[in-house]
């Protein structure tokens, strides 16, 4: 009665009317003693609500991003209760730790998703890997995926930042080669920076790309009057660039903020776009001048799970504009979002959990009928035999604690095993053979459960769960007796 009392008084401890903890006296011990226990799903909407709540600041006024760390700080700060020296609390169990934290409430699969969005994007566009700022941008991406993997957040937005300079300059320079008759500017600026662009004075690059256009024209027009068709090759161009003191293009929020203008784009939701693009550029410079928490946050990595989609989608409807193409929403895509959300798996978990109480014999007597049958039907040429899959699943796939905890989902089948397996095996076209052995066994074994009326569900993914889930339960133990 006095916690509940003690609760009603302080609002900080309820979110939307609903106790992020509770208190009570245990008397069933030797001695008696109070016990604190938090409601864990409250408290991890309260953190949700709270990181889009900062990312809405965010959105508006960039620099609010130093904002939402000072309070990780001073939670921190109000927590220990000391101002000590801080040592990092950094390592390999606690980062594996906090990896299946962020798995079980689906925040890295959201991370993970939205990268390999704008990677795909990317490589469609750049097909033939002409463009040298879109391989650089594929390439921090990849270093992205790396350090979230490592659920190391903080240096993330450096390559952020990077991503959207390499995709400005992209676009800039790709305007302006087409408006100078110049198809070599792209790869002749990109090897250009990178050689001399450094060594340049902060008041020779151009933070306009307007202003860029204008002083361009006659220092590509003498060059091009230097050059023979004989002489034309990188080297050469890039001499002479260095000799004219050839400008280069400044990032800075002002021109992401206009490259609407330069493009000659009047359209509202490009300009909207555009805005919100310089707002995140200078939150990510802002985050990069401060200093990285020495300990992992659930809430920094939920706000940068937000922080990447708005960028990412705001990227995406910037190239779609330029380049008249559409980012594919393609099935497998909306697959692995929908096999990584916790809520679907729990959900799917629960209905397993019960089909095995209540019809275990007569599901093992049809799963080893499916997986007979599919034995002798199955091709000459796969690589993969149903049972060998199955007992590679056995020998991955975690205890049934950690399979609750999430930390193998569906998705993880799709993809992620596939790609281990053709690492160690090194048998080309093992990912796409493990892909469709499981789904034929997983659609023969939902038929059959379907005609023996042991599972009746509507919805098709709920459904594809389940039996993903049923498999992993139903795996053949390799070592037990009689398996060969």
């Amino acid at each position: 009665y006095e916690w509940e009392e003690f609760v009603k008084n302080n609002h900080k401890l309820l979110h939307n009317g609903r106790k992020l903890a509770s208190v009570y006296l245990r008397k069933d011990a030797k001695k008696p003693y109070l016990k604190l226990q938090v409601n864990w799903q409250v408290f991890f909407d309260y953190l949700e609500d709270l990181s889009k709540d900062f990312f809405e600041k965010v959105s508006y006024k960039g620099e609010a991003i130093k904002e939402f760390y000072n309070t990780i700080w001073e939670n921190y700060l109000y927590i220990s209760g000391e101002t000590r020296i801080i040592e990092p609390t950094l390592s390999e169990i606690s980062i594996e730790n906090f990896l299946k934290l962020v798995k079980s409430t689906g925040d890295y699969y959201a991370v993970i998703l939205v990268i390999e969005k704008l990677e795909e994007f990317l490589t469609e566009i750049n097909k033939e890997g002409e463009d040298p700022y879109f391989n650089a941008a594929l390439t921090s991406l990849y270093s992205l995926r790396s350090l979230v993997s490592s659920a190391c957040i903080f240096p993330c937005y450096v390559l952020i930042r990077n991503i959207i300079e390499n995709i400005t300059k992209s676009i800039v320079y790709t305007k302006l080669s087409k408006a100078l008759n110049a198809e070599y500017l792209l790869s002749i600026m990109f090897f250009y920076e990178q050689q001399y662009g450094e060594q340049q004075d902060r008041w020779k690059k151009t933070y306009s790309p307007i202003d860029l256009s204008k002083k361009s024209i006659k220092k590509i027009q003498r060059i091009h009057n230097e050059l023979s068709e004989e002489e034309f090759y990188y080297e050469k161009i890039i001499n002479l660039f260095k000799r004219d003191n050839f400008p280069i293009l400044g990032i800075n929020r002002n021109v992401i903020e206009h490259l609407p203008e330069f493009l000659g784009l009047k359209r509202q939701h490009i300009n909207d776009s555009c805005k919100l693009l310089a707002e995140l550029y200078t939150a990510c410079g802002t985050v990069i001048h401060g200093s990285a928490l020495p300990f992992l946050s659930l809430l920094e990595f939920k706000f940068f799970k937000y922080f990447l989609e708005k960028t990412v989608e705001d990227v995406i409807t910037l190239l779609e504009t330029v380049k008249g193409l559409k980012a594919k929403k393609d099935k497998k895509e909306l697959d692995r979002d929908v096999f990584r959300d916790p809520k679907s798996i729990r959900q799917a978990l629960k209905i397993v959990n019960e089909l095995m109480i209540n019809h275990r014999e007569e599901i093992e007597k049809i799963f080893e009928r499916t997986l007979t049958e599919l034995e002798k039907e199955r091709s000459i040429t796969s690589f993969i035999r149903p049972k060998v899959l199955l007992y590679l699943l056995y020998l991955i796939s975690p205890s049934g604690k950690q399979i609750k905890g999430i930390q193998i989902t569906y998705a993880d089948l799709l993809k992620d095993i596939p790609e281990k397996l053709e690492t160690i095996s090194f048998m080309i076209g093992i990912k796409e053979t493990v892909v469709n052995t499981f789904h034929t066994l997983k659609d023969r074994l939902l038929v059959a459960l379907e005609e023996n009326r042991i599972l009746q569900l509507e919805d098709k993914k709920l459904k594809e769960l389940v039996a993903f889930y049923l498999i992993l339960e139903l795996a053949p133990n390799p070592y037990s007796e009689g398996e060969t």
